[in-house]
C-alpha cells in the first residue's frame, strides 16, 4: 500500500511539473496564429492579395505557481514506544500541499491535516518577431509602408518587437484556372493537350478549310459570270437566244411508276439582265454629254432613262428641254416591249462611247481638287501669256484663295463667319496684300487683333503644307455656300 501511494504521488508530481510547459506552449502557438492572421488580413485588404506572407514568433516568460500555506501542517508525533516497536514513519514530500490542492475535491488527499492556496501567474511577452515575405515584383516603397501598418495593427513596441521584410519571387497564377493557388502551373500546361481542346482545334481547322473552299468556289463562279458577260458584249449586237430552264414534263397517262397524272415542273430561273447598269454617279455627266453631242433620238433617250435608277434618270431628264421632257414622260407612261436586238445594240454603243470618252469638266474638277493653289496660280500665269483662249476656259473652272476678294462685303462676311480664327490666320500667311486688306476690313476688332498676334508670333514658322490646307478648307466652305446659292463667286471671276 505504501509503495502504491508513492507511485501515485510521483506521477502527480510529474504532471505538476510538465503542466506549465504545455500551458505555455499552447498559449504561445495560439498567440502566434492570431497575430499572423491579423497582420495577413490587414496587408491583403490594404495592398492586395498574393503580395505578402506573414509569420509570427512570440517569446514568453515561464509560467509560475505561487503557493501560500493557510495553516501549518500538524503531524501527530508517534510515541517513542510505538516508534521503537514499529518501523512505520511519516515523510511529507516537498510540494505535496500543491498536489493536494490541484486534486479534485473528492479525492482523499483533501482529508490530510494541512492546507494551502496555489495561484497561477500568467507568462509575460518578452519579444514578438514578425517575419514578412514580400513578392519581389511588388513596389519597394509600398512594401516599406507595410512595416508601419503591422506595428499599428498589432500594437507592437519599437523597443521590444521586430518586423523583418524578406523579398522572394512569387509564382504567377495560371490564367486557365481561376482561383488556383499560386504556382500551380502544371495542371494548366497539361490541360492544353486535353481531349476537349484537341476536338475544338480540329473543329476550328475544318471550319477554316470549309470557308476557304466556299470562297474559292464563289470566285470561280464570279469569273465564269464575267467571262459569259464579256462574250455576250463582244458578240457585236447579234440576237440573243434565251433558253428558259423551266421544263414542264408531260402528264403521265399510265399508272406505271406510281404516276399520279399531275404536271411536274422544275424551275431554276436566273436573274433578269438589267440594261445600262454601267451608268453610275461618276459617269452620268458623261452620258448626258454624249446624248447631246451625238444627237440621240428622244425615243432612244426614253428607253435609256427607263432602265436607269430613279436618281440618275431624273438627272438625265432634267437636262432636256421642256418639250423633250414631255415626250419622254408620255413614253415612260406607256408600257411596251422593246426588241432585244435593238437594246443590245444601243447598250453596246453607249458603253463603247463612255469607255472611250476622256476629259470633261467633271474629270477636270476631280483632278484639280488635289492640285495646290500655288500650282494653279502658276498655270494661270503661263496660260495667260501663251494661250488666252485656254486661259479663259481654265480660269472659269478653278478657284484660288485670292478669288475671295471678288466677293462683296456681305458675302465675304458670310464666308468668314464659318471659319475658325486660327485657321483663317494660317490661310492668310502668304496671300496677296489686296486679298488680305479685303478680308481684314470685314473682320471684327477682336478677330483682327487675334490674327495679327498670330501672324507676329507664328507667321514665319508655319509649314507651306499647313497654309495650303487652311486655304483649301476656306475655299471648300465658299464652294459649299455657292452651291447653296448664298454667294456667287464664279460669275464674279468670269465677269
Amino acid at each position: 500500500m505504501r509503495i502504491l501511494t508513492r507511485y501515485i504521488l510521483g506521477f502527480m508530481l510529474a504532471i505538476l511539473v510538465t503542466t506549465p510547459a504545455f500551458s505555455v506552449t499552447s498559449e504561445q502557438v495560439l498567440m502566434e496564429g492570431l497575430l499572423a492572421q491579423k497582420a495577413q488580413t490587414a496587408l491583403d485588404n490594404l495592398f492586395g492579395k498574393n503580395n505578402f506572407i506573414v509569420r509570427a514568433s512570440v517569446s514568453l516568460s515561464d509560467s509560475q505557481y505561487e503557493v501560500q500555506y493557510t495553516r501549518q501542517s500538524a503531524v501527530k508525533a508517534i510515541p517513542q514506544a510505538a516508534a521503537k516497536s514499529s518501523s512505520e514513519k511519516m515523510n511529507i514530500l516537498p510540494g505535496y500541499p500543491v498536489i493536494r490542492n490541484l486534486a479534485p475535491p473528492t479525492q482523499h488527499l483533501n482529508q490530510l491535516p494541512f492546507d494551502s492556496i496555489t495561484r497561477y501567474a500568467q507568462p509575460q511577452v518578452r519579444k514578438i518577431v514578425i517575419d514578412v515575405i514580400v513578392n519581389r515584383d511588388f513596389p519597394r516603397g509600398q512594401a516599406g509602408r507595410s512595416t508601419a501598418v503591422i506595428k499599428e495593427v498589432l500594437g507592437l513596441s519599437d523597443s521590444r518587437d521586430v518586423v523583418n521584410l524578406t523579398y522572394r519571387p512569387f509564382a504567377r497564377e495560371s490564367a486557365s484556372a481561376p482561383g488556383a493557388a499560386p504556382g500551380s502551373t502544371a495542371n494548366a500546361s497539361q490541360d492544353i493537350f486535353s481531349i476537349q481542346n484537341i476536338l475544338q482545334f480540329t473543329a476550328l481547322v475544318l471550319l477554316v478549310i470549309s470557308l476557304i473552299i466556299y470562297i474559292l468556289l464563289k470566285l470561280k463562279q464570279f469569273s465564269l459570270y464575267k467571262s459569259s458577260r464579256a462574250s455576250s458584249d463582244s458578240s457585236g449586237g447579234g440576237s440573243n437566244v434565251s433558253v428558259s430552264p423551266n421544263i414542264e414534263l408531260p402528264t403521265s397517262n399510265g399508272n406505271t411508276g406510281g404516276g399520279s397524272g399531275q404536271d411536274i415542273t422544275i424551275s431554276n430561273t436566273p436573274a433578269i439582265k438589267v440594261y445600262f447598269d454601267f451608268v453610275t454617279e461618276t459617269n452620268v455627266d458623261n452620258l448626258i454629254f454624249l446624248l447631246k453631242k451625238e444627237n440621240i433620238a428622244i425615243e432612244h433617250i426614253a428607253v435609256i432613262i427607263s432602265f436607269l435608277p430613279p436618281k440618275l434618270a431624273s438627272k438625265v431628264l432634267g437636262e432636256l428641254d421642256l418639250k423633250n421632257q414631255a415626250i419622254v414622260t408620255s413614253t415612260l407612261l406607256s408600257q411596251r416591249l422593246v426588241n432585244r436586238e435593238f437594246l443590245d445594240k444601243l447598250e453596246g454603243r453607249m458603253r463603247n462611247w463612255l469607255e472611250c470618252l476622256v476629259g470633261g469638266q467633271s474629270a477636270f474638277q476631280r483632278i484639280f481638287s488635289f492640285v495646290s493653289g500655288e500650282v494653279k496660280k502658276q498655270l494661270l500665269t503661263v496660260l495667260g501669256q501663251n494661250d488666252p483662249k485656254s486661259y479663259e476656259a481654265f480660269r472659269s473652272n478653278i478657284l484660288i484663295f485670292d478669288d475671295l476678294r471678288y466677293l462683296d462685303d456681305n458675302e465675304l462676311k458670310l464666308v468668314l463667319s464659318e471659319v475658325n480664327v486660327d485657321l483663317l490666320a494660317t490661310a492668310l500667311v502668304s496671300v496677296e496684300e489686296e486679298t488680305y486688306q479685303r478680308i481684314d476690313i470685314n473682320l471684327s476688332k477682336a478677330a483682327k487683333e487675334m490674327i495679327q498676334q498670330f501672324l507676329d508670333l507664328k507667321g514665319t514658322g508655319i509649314a507651306k503644307q499647313d497654309i495650303e490646307s487652311a486655304q483649301d478648307y476656306v475655299l471648300g466652305l465658299a464652294g459649299k455656300l455657292e452651291a447653296e446659292g448664298k454667294i456667287h463667286l464664279r460669275e464674279k471671276i468670269t465677269g
